[in-house]
């Protein structure tokens, strides 16, 4: 595969945020030689030591979620995560990640295989840190070259209690918004928008805050949505996503002046959703005919 040259380069200033889905994990091993769970699979192990097996066919979220009732909180379900995935250890390529300068790192993934790397790799350019506590400084973090945060995207039960409302723990109110976003529940996206407004007001340099960070995916390719231009301004509107009338913010530059220009009331478009510190923001804007 080869990579787009706008990639590469901001991949060398160490200005890209990588996201990791299931495939990532794929090459680890354990003792006996045999590869992580995948979703689904993970999905029955819960299912069986929480669930008597019940739910086992539902998807990875409801299984956690259940599970989790079921336990009387997250701790035995994540004990039991942890001492299931925790032997599988990286494959020399994924040694290789350590040695990249992020801005940032995100997984969907529940193993430690991107942790255990970094603590296997001598000749790793940061230090990795994960969010825990509400007392860790992430501004002041995210503000060394020396450091990268890794934030887990699936559960974020670590997120949801790694800030308290007004803090600067900037780094896990974002990404606690933006899984409360994509998880797509209409309580989940009051609160979501809640979180972005409260970060909007971060004391954060411009460009920092306006920098995307993340885009919605779906087979490891951005997600393309439907909607309808439902307010213009001189430089901005608001899209209508058309499958939950979320209404999505763009901005020109996003567009191009001529096709803005030429952009009117009520004007289907396809277009991508990424999120910075400002909120949700559409990408690659197209009319359709």
């Amino acid at each position: 595969m080869e990579l787009p040259r706008e990639l590469v380069d901001e991949i060398r200033k160490g200005m890209a945020v990588l996201v990791l889905g299931a495939g990532a994990s794929r090459g680890a091993r354990d003792e006996m030689g045999r590869e992580p769970p995948d979703g689904r699979q993970l999905a029955r192990y819960i299912a069986g030591k929480f669930l008597s097996g019940r739910h086992a066919d539902s998807a990875l979220s409801a299984v956690s979620e259940l599970s989790i009732s079921a336990a009387g909180g997250p701790g035995k379900v994540q004990e039991y995560l942890r001492d299931l995935l925790e032997r599988f250890r990286p494959a020399d390529f994924h040694l290789l990640l350590p040695t990249f300068r992020w801005f940032g790192l995100a997984t969907t993934n529940f193993d430690l295989i991107v942790e255990q790397a970094y603590d296997l790799q001598p000749a790793r350019a940061q230090r990795l840190v994960r969010l825990i506590s509400n007392h860790d400084r992430i501004d002041d973090l995210m503000r060394s070259l020396e450091s990268v945060c890794l934030i887990k995207l699936h559960g974020c039960n670590h997120l949801k209690h790694a800030f308290t409302s007004g803090d600067n723990n900037y780094e896990a109110q974002f990404w606690y918004a933006v899984y409360l976003f994509v998880r797509n529940r209409d309580s989940d996206r009051v609160e979501s928008r809640a979180i972005f407004r409260g970060l909007r007001n971060a004391r954060l340099p411009q460009d920092f805050r306006s920098k995307i960070r993340y885009v919605v995916s779906e087979d490891g390719r951005p997600r393309v949505f439907e909607g309808t231009l439902r307010r213009k301004e001189g430089t901005y509107g608001f899209l209508e996503e058309s499958l939950t009338q979320t209404w999505i913010f763009v901005g020109l530059d996003e567009v191009g002046e001529d096709r803005w220009t030429g952009l009117a009331m009520n004007q289907r478009v396809r277009f991508q959703i990424g999120f910075n510190l400002f909120g949700p923001t559409a990408l690659n804007v197209e009319t359709m005919q």
